[in-house]
């Protein structure tokens, strides 16, 4: 069955609505066969060093985690569903080196995302 073209034009956001979904959400969600990750920090903590790491379609968890590794950065999440991960970098350099890696496509900063606003709005947005 040939597959539309709304089909094709939804596929990228909904694997990044997934990706992001999942970083968001499900901190202490557990992959099958991937080890548990360490927990994120506390609510409210900096989470400015906390990053979205996309990858070239194809590329391996291993080839990933090593990449990761190599740029001195922190797995949070390697995911298998979409060719991504998230990481803790100790700092800039970190990211640029990970940033260097000819496999990487994109590193985007992981912040909390909310569908709607908490506690009593003004009106005004």
């Amino acid at each position: 069955m040939p597959v539309s073209n709304f089909s094709r034009k939804i596929a990228i956001p909904m694997a990044w609505l997934a990706l992001l979904a999942s970083s968001a959400l499900a901190q202490d969600a557990v992959s099958l066969g991937q080890p548990v990750p360490a927990p994120g920090p506390p609510r409210g903590a900096d989470a400015s060093n906390r990053y979205l790491v996309t990858f070239a379609p194809g590329t391996s968890p291993a080839t990933r985690a090593a990449a990761a590794q190599q740029a001195g950065v922190t797995v949070r999440f390697n995911y298998a569903a979409v060719d991504a991960m998230a990481i803790t970098a100790p700092n800039e350099n970190a990211v640029n080196a990970l940033r260097g890696h000819r496999s990487v496509v994109g590193i985007v900063p992981d912040r909390r995302l909310f569908a709607m606003q908490k506690g009593r709005g003004n009106g005004n947005g």
